[in-house]
């Protein structure tokens, strides 16, 4: 080959040469400047998310300032997922501490809004760490509704230690606590609280009142007793305390009632003396009480009048306001005689005996009673307790009697032990008599002649030739758990008759 020729593929190869590496750089350049852009495009949009997510957190705080804690939870997440996208450490941790606290206050607001106050109070307080390890963020918040929380709890305290002492019969500390418990929830704008503490007073009020007209009620069996016996500066102690607590309650017919036991009385010891006197000039030996029965005539002139009464002796009476119960005569005419207002005593033996199998006209047990001594005053305040226990006995009956306070607690074992049983108890007017069965077959108490029985009574579906009665579960329960009862203080057991 010629030189010129060589010298001329040398030219060429180093042009090709030059433009390789010309297009080299280029392409190097290009790769560069698409790397640039890749690298400016991932800062830019890291930048951006990292603003998105400080944003996101900035909105958490205001949502937190405005009580908008499931909108603040919704942006703690979104902001944690942003940083964790970031792979930033160090806010991820931050997020999390936020996630926690206002999980943890959602989560004592639902506690609180179940009324779970002392459970909401350990979330609040926990709450309470949570914001200030993340700065003191919502401790505004949580110290109030700690302050809330611990006052609900403070009522509810309040509530359950009053009734305790109601189960205790402390009434008058009870009272104290429910009046606190009203100035709690009034602080708190709680109505249901409020409502739940008056009722709480009205309970105790009633309970004092009742327990009140209980003590009064047993005065007034002392006074009685005290009466009945001769013992009648005794007996006119017990009434005029009595009396004091019917003042206190306001009660007209108990000072009515207790007042004219005090006339009564001091009536009576006036004339004793006088009484004696005549007694041992007469040479009688009389077993009527200070205050007589009705007198030999009124007595006669009632035997005679209830005799023409006529009565289904078949027929058990369970309302001694109908005749011809409200008719019988007993007593004085003096006072209110008639069976509708003094009958419950004659009515509850009536009553007794048919179940015996016994009966016996209206007419012979009132005759009894008034000539041995078995009504009081004359009959105005119906029969005495020991009067029907004699008279059964009399008939030939086997008796127990006990006495307030010394009846057994046990009334419904004995009454199923018994033939028959008559129950005397006070309530919140006066006293009432009331005989009582059990029937084996039916597993039932039946009580006569009571209307608050009859009113907590089922049907049962008894004989029509007798009166349906009460039935009842049981008459411990009746007589403990009935409002207007106070207590009772006579139990008559007959179990059979004297051989």
């Amino acid at each position: 080959m010629k030189k010129a020729d060589l010298e001329h593929e040398d030219e060429a190869f180093g042009t090709k040469r030059k433009k390789g590496r010309k297009a080299a750089s280029f392409f190097l350049f290009v790769i560069i400047v698409i790397a640039a852009a890749i690298l400016l495009l991932w800062v830019i949009r890291r930048q951006q998310l990292r603003e998105d997510m400080e944003q996101l957190l900035a909105g958490v705080i205001v949502d937190i300032d405005n009580g908008r804690y499931t909108a603040a939870l919704n942006d703690a997440v979104q902001a944690w997922d942003l940083a964790e996208r970031l792979r930033d450490n160090e806010y991820i941790s931050e997020i999390n501490a936020r996630i926690r606290l206002i999980e943890e206050i959602i989560h004592a607001d639902e506690l609180f809004e179940n009324e779970s106050y002392q459970s909401a109070m350990d979330a609040y307080m926990l709450a309470l760490r949570y914001a200030v390890e993340t700065g003191n963020i919502a401790t505004g918040y949580l110290a109030k509704m700690i302050a809330t929380t611990e006052r609900y709890i403070d009522f509810y305290d309040l509530i359950q230690d009053a009734e305790t002492l109601v189960e205790h019969i402390n009434y008058e500390e009870a009272l104290s606590l429910y009046q606190q418990a009203v100035t709690v929830a009034a602080t708190l704008s709680f109505a249901d609280g409020k409502e739940l503490a008056a009722a709480g007073i009205a309970d105790v009020k009633e309970r004092i009142e009742l327990a009140k007209r209980s003590e009064a009620a047993q005065f007034i069996l002392q006074g009685d007793w005290s009466l009945q016996n001769g013992f009648l500066a005794e007996a006119i102690v017990f009434f005029e305390r009595a009396l004091e607590i019917f003042r206190e309650l306001d009660d007209s017919q108990g000072i009515s009632l207790v007042s004219f036991r005090i006339g009564t009385a001091q009536s009576s010891l006036a004339d004793s003396e006088l009484q004696v006197e005549q007694e041992a000039q007469d040479g009688q030996q009389s077993n009527l009480d200070a205050n007589p029965d009705a007198t030999q005539e009124e007595a006669e002139s009632n035997y005679e009048y209830n005799q023409r009464l006529i009565f289904d002796m078949r027929a058990l009476i369970d309302d001694q306001y109908k005749r011809p119960a409200n008719q019988v005569r007993m007593g004085s005419a003096g006072g209110r005689n008639e069976g509708w207002y003094n009958g419950c005593g004659w009515v509850s033996t009536y009553n007794a005996l048919i179940l015996l199998d016994d009966p016996c006209h209206p007419a012979d047990i009132v005759r009894y009673f008034e000539s041995s001594g078995g009504t009081v005053f004359g009959g105005v305040f119906g029969t005495y307790p020991h009067a029907i226990e004699r008279y059964l006995k009399y008939l030939g009956y086997k008796v127990d009697h006990a006495l307030f306070p010394r009846i057994p607690a046990n009334i419904d074992d004995i009454i199923k032990a018994s033939r028959v049983c008559i129950i005397a108890y006070a309530h919140t007017s006066a006293a009432h008599y009331i005989a009582v069965e059990y029937r084996q077959e039916d597993g039932r108490f039946i009580v006569y002649n009571d209307n608050l029985a009859r009113n907590r009574s089922v049907s049962l579906g008894l004989d029509e030739v007798s009166s349906k009665g009460a039935v009842i579960d049981s008459v411990s329960a009746f007589i403990n758990n009935t409002p207007e009862i106070l207590f009772a203080f006579s139990l008559i057991r007959v179990s059979s008759r004297n051989q």
